[in-house]
């Protein structure tokens, strides 16, 4: 229903959306008045878009095996991830600049980024195998 919640939550649903921009509208219309959207994103595949993401992802990659941890960017189907993230809309957008723009078009009251969120939410290990991918924070309020 319209204007059914005071808060939504995502985490990790924006970057795999065929049809981001949408759902930043469709989650506008199911707030209440005043409610507030706390979408956590990150930047996970723009690596395949830009050579210099690409460098820092393979650094991550190597810190994450020098200090031998279980590095979640490597393994089974790991590649198929990587074919499938290829044509997502959001691989190689500016984010969360994307996400803010996209907002204040649908007519979020107000629309900020804290793309220094990773830093208090993530784990030690998570900080250095997502290094050149950090978790922000995009906030709304209807």
């Amino acid at each position: 229903e319209d204007n059914a919640f005071d808060v939504l939550i995502t985490r990790n649903v924006t970057w795999n959306l065929p049809k981001p921009a949408q759902a930043y509208k469709e989650w506008l219309r199911v707030m209440a008045a005043g409610g507030i959207l706390l979408n956590y994103d990150a930047d996970w595949y723009g690596y395949l878009k830009d050579d210099e993401k690409q460098k820092a992802f393979q650094e991550d990659r190597e810190q994450a095996k020098a200090m031998d941890l279980d590095d979640a960017n490597v393994g089974e189907n790991f590649d198929v991830c990587e074919r499938l993230a290829e044509d997502l809309p959001l691989t190689g957008q500016k984010r969360p600049e994307w996400d803010l723009a996209v907002m204040r078009e649908a007519g979020y009251a107000s629309a900020e980024a804290d793309p220094e969120i990773w830093k208090t939410v993530l784990r030690e290990d998570e900080k250095i195998m997502w290094a050149s991918t950090p978790m922000f924070l995009i906030q709304g309020r209807k």
